[in-house]
């Protein structure tokens, strides 16, 4: 869009998407020379439906593991898990230090702290100040003030061998927020007066129409909700919303309640927000669950996670009826105070139709504006090409059809179609002297986490639980001495056939197994085929009779001779 007489230098650079690109969450960037490399954001991702038992989602960071020496530093744009979540993996792997705005300073920390292990103990963290300019290697970086959901977002500018990059973080144009500072305008300007060779901006919102709405407007309708309830007010949010909270704090203050904030990482996150300076509660307005249990229901409010129907959060648990603290009744106002993320859906329609069944009256951004995006909508992306006027443009942040929207928008904008790159997660964008060009894939996908155990998105073990949960599981179990059957295999299933119809169908599927498996027992010397002959045999059966494929565990003993006790 401008024309730059920036000298380039002899190093190329390369921009390459871990996470972000093609789906809402666990974003990660790196931006490298040959010498030099840097790591923007390391976030999770929340599991789905079709990935059981799975607690959060991470990156695949094979990439940054074969490149570990290069690593300068790890650059934050604010404290949102999707941001900072995979942080704690990340640093198993490469000892270098982390900058960040404050509050996202103090979010990462306790998130190490929480991960715990002495070699997470000397994570060096680092707070950034707006006003700096830091040098890391080849890159000259600077963080921007910009307005987003949480205290203390930040875009990063980044001078490079091949001019400047921005990566906008997420944002949108708040001239009024409730926590934090607005974006700022004046230096966004100055960066595009220098010249931007490429940015890389949020695409959230690239779909919807205008601007997002102020945080005032949410702040309005909360307080208007809470004025018409006869009951107790019940509102869920996410954990890291601290503006949220402010709201609900300052309507409860102005109606004469009180409030309580359950579930740990929500008393957390607003214990952090306190101590860092962004959330005033004042005295008297924060109260226990056992005293708001203790006050008319007139003069409560809790606040709660859950709002993107964890099964085990607080209004999953209100929903279902087993919460411990809180039993939910029909004069019960609750607030869903949250989008959902693509991909909760059936989630969050499950703890809807639980409340409908408790018959509470229940509010979410569908009926009254209690919630506002902190992504910017295509009026404000139109305005961020306005001030930047980039040479080049890759859209991030999003799922496909969100990228492909942005794309749209800034070629209508006037970036040159063919200056526009549609990447995902893996493709490696370079920029020299020639353009900016795809020239190669890196390792890149999603490494679901439970525990300690770390596991492919395609591994096993995944297969081996979609399994489970579909068609259940049939175990069996057989000895053999001096190579002949000893008595016939054992079979019993979990989750796979109704008990009324079991007791006929194992007795069948024995005899089908021994009749396969007696005339060539003496030649089985390895136990390994014996596995795949069971498999194969009770796996043909078991769908011809049921027309499912159950997960099939064999267990084999070979006796000793002599012995079948």
């Amino acid at each position: 869009m401008v024309d730059n007489d920036f000298e380039y230098g002899d190093s190329a650079v390369r921009v390459i998407p871990l996470g972000g690109l093609g789906e809402v969450g666990m974003n990660m960037m790196v931006i490298e020379t040959d010498d030099d490399l840097l790591i923007i954001d390391c976030g999770v991702q929340f599991p789905e439906y079709s990935t059981p038992g799975i607690e959060r989602v991470i990156p695949n960071m094979e990439y940054i593991r074969q490149n570990r020496d290069r690593v300068k530093a790890v650059l934050i744009t604010h404290g949102h898990l999707d941001h900072i979540g995979g942080i704690p993996h990340l640093m198993r792997i490469v000892k270098a230090p982390i900058y960040a705005p404050r509050f996202a300073a103090e979010m990462i920390r306790r998130e190490l702290k929480k991960s715990g292990g002495r070699d997470l103990a000397n994570v060096q963290v680092n707070t950034v100040r707006l006003e700096r300019d830091y040098r890391f290697g080849e890159f000259g970086v600077q963080w921007i003030s910009v307005c987003h959901s949480i205290p203390d977002s930040c875009s990063i500018y980044l001078d490079t061998p091949q001019g400047g990059i921005l990566h906008t973080g997420d944002f949108k144009f708040d001239n009024e927020p409730m926590l934090g500072l607005p974006t700022d305008y004046q230096a966004l300007s100055e960066i595009g007066q220098r010249g931007v060779r490429l940015l890389l901006s949020d695409s959230t919102n690239a779909q919807d129409d205008g601007a997002a709405a102020s945080d005032r407007i949410a702040a309005e309708a909360l307080y208007r909700v809470i004025a018409e309830a006869r009951g107790r007010v019940i509102i869920a949010s996410f954990s890291t919303q601290v503006a949220r909270v402010q709201m609900v704090v300052d309507a409860a203050y102005e109606l004469g309640r009180r409030v309580a904030i359950i579930g740990r990482s929500m008393i957390e996150s607003t214990k952090l927000a306190q101590e860092v300076g962004h959330l005033h509660i004042p005295d008297g307005i924060n109260v226990s669950v056992a005293e708001a249990n203790s006050l008319p229901d007139d003069e409560v409010i809790i606040m709660t996670t859950g709002s993107q129907g964890e099964f085990e959060a607080g209004i999953s648990r209100m929903a279902r009826g087993d919460h411990r603290d809180i039993k939910l009744v029909e004069e019960d106002t609750l607030i869903l105070s949250a989008r959902t993320i693509p991909g909760n859906e059936i989630a969050v329609n499950e703890v809807l139709n639980n409340l409908a069944r408790r018959n509470v009256r229940v509010v979410t951004a569908r009926s009254r504006p209690v919630h506002v995006s902190g992504h910017a909508k295509q009026d404000e992306l139109k305005t961020m090409f306005s001030i930047l006027r980039p040479e080049h443009f890759t859209p991030v942040h999003g799922e496909y059809r969100m990228l492909k929207a942005h794309r749209e928008i800034a070629i209508d904008m006037g970036v040159a179609e063919e200056n526009v790159n549609l990447i995902l997660d893996g493709d490696v964008l370079e920029l020299d002297v020639e353009g900016v060009s795809v020239i190669d894939r890196v390792p890149a996908g999603y490494i679901l986490i439970q525990g300690q155990g770390e596991w492919d998105i395609d591994s096993s073990v995944m297969e081996e639980r979609k399994s489970l949960a579909s068609d259940g599981v049939v175990m069996v179990a057989m000895a053999r001495e001096d190579g002949f059957l000893v008595g016939s295999p054992r079979i019993a299933t979990s989750g796979f056939i109704d008990t009324s119809d079991e007791a006929r169908l194992i007795r069948d599927a024995s005899q089908a197994l021994s009749q396969a498996i007696e005339p060539v027992l003496s030649d089985l010397v390895d136990w390994n085929e014996m596995d795949r002959l069971v498999r194969a045999c009770l796996g043909r059966f078991f769908y011809r009779r049921t027309k499912r494929r159950p997960l099939i565990l064999v267990t084999e003993i070979e006796l000793e001779p002599g012995r079948t006790d």
